[in-house]
């Protein structure tokens, strides 16, 4: 993946995220575990190199942030420049789609957030760090959820004032055989922090949001910030379905501070 990754140093320039599903920093993981780098901008008067190294990050250029689990693809989707956590400073989500925290293939995403001593530059991150206070994990349901295979940061869906998240799981059947379901994990102020792992399956408390498609849609294949289109003050959604109606399709959904998952079953 590459994404904008806000300002996630706080040094009032933007950063870059580049995903690397299948880098590898274990001899114990052969296949790989995937990466993912942030790439920090530079004032107009500090030239990049021609060439970016990211296996030589310790120059100071970035850092870098490793997966755990082998094959689990840390770096296929990710996305960056929003304040979930509410402290004021940009974060960026890493979608891991084959971990297998619930079983084979059932997936992850990763949220670490920034700030001016978030991360060193040039330090590598083990995303089996974060605990609650520099970042969480989502994981996935079930089995072959693939969690985490599109991530993004749609803007504030709920109408709060405060900054969402979106996570895809393309192969989750709870609407049917590959439905699909797209979860908003809504932002919090620093009062509420987020825990280490942050259970999809308190969405049914009310907590959150969960949005599934139809039988055989593979809803959750893309996601991306839409912006406010319809002009209400309050960011949308957009979520790519694979198969709906056979050919594919984008379902385009209007945010609203009422929303329940009933709505969306």
């Amino acid at each position: 993946t590459l994404a904008g990754a806000g300002d996630f140093n706080a040094d009032g320039i933007d950063d870059l995220l580049i995903g690397a599903l299948f880098a590898n920093r274990s001899d114990t993981n052969p296949f790989g575990t995937g990466s993912a780098f942030v790439l920090f901008g530079r004032p107009s008067d500090s030239v990049f190199p021609a060439i970016v190294n990211l296996e030589n990050f310790d120059t100071g250029v970035g850092f870098r942030m490793n997966g755990e689990i082998d094959r689990g693809y840390v770096g296929y989707a990710g996305d960056g420049g929003a304040d979930i956590n509410g402290d004021g400073y940009d974060d960026v989500v890493i979608g891991a789609h084959r971990t297998n925290y619930n079983g084979a293939g059932s997936g992850s995403a990763y949220v670490v957030f920034g700030g001016p001593d978030a991360v060193p530059p040039g330090a590598e991150l083990s995303l089996s760090e974060l605990n609650g206070s520099n970042g969480f994990r989502i994981d996935g349901l079930a089995v072959e959820d693939e969690t985490g295979l599109a991530v993004a940061f749609p803007g504030d869906f709920n109408g709060d004032g405060r900054e969402d998240l979106q996570v895809s799981a393309m192969r989750s059947d709870i609407a049917g055989m590959t439905s699909g379901s797209t979860y908003v994990i809504h932002g919090r102020s620093t009062a509420e922090p987020f825990e280490a792992l942050l259970n999809l399956s308190d969405i049914a408390a009310g907590d959150e949001l969960r949005i599934d498609g139809r039988e055989l849609d593979y809803s959750g294949l893309a996601a991306s910030r839409a912006g406010d289109l319809n002009d209400d003050g309050i960011a949308d959604l957009l979520i790519g379905a694979l198969a709906a109606d056979s050919g594919g399709g984008v379902y385009v959904i209007f945010g609203d501070d009422r929303l329940l998952i009933d709505d969306f079953e």
